[in-house]
């Protein structure tokens, strides 16, 4: 499949672009793609409706940080 093909895809089933009926009908693979693409979209909403909007607050992630640093500290796997 040409990466134009796949975009245009992408913006079917993300609501940026209608198919129109000059659009040639769509293979299987391209079928299944869509519908792939489709079930994404909606994993992606289900997603945002379920993680509380405090979760994802910068405060939170700056305590975060400052509690247990920028980089993890390394463990010697015979101790």
């Amino acid at each position: 499949m040409k990466r134009r093909d796949e975009n245009h895809l992408i913006k079917l089933a993300f609501g940026e672009a209608d198919l129109s009926p000059a659009d040639e009908p769509l293979d299987r693979e391209s079928a299944l793609k869509l519908d792939l693409y489709r079930q994404m979209r909606q994993d992606l909403l289900d997603a945002r409706d379920a993680v509380p909007p405090d979760q994802l607050s910068p405060e939170r992630l700056r305590e975060s940080i400052l509690r247990s640093g920028l980089r993890k500290e390394r463990r010697t796997l015979w101790t």
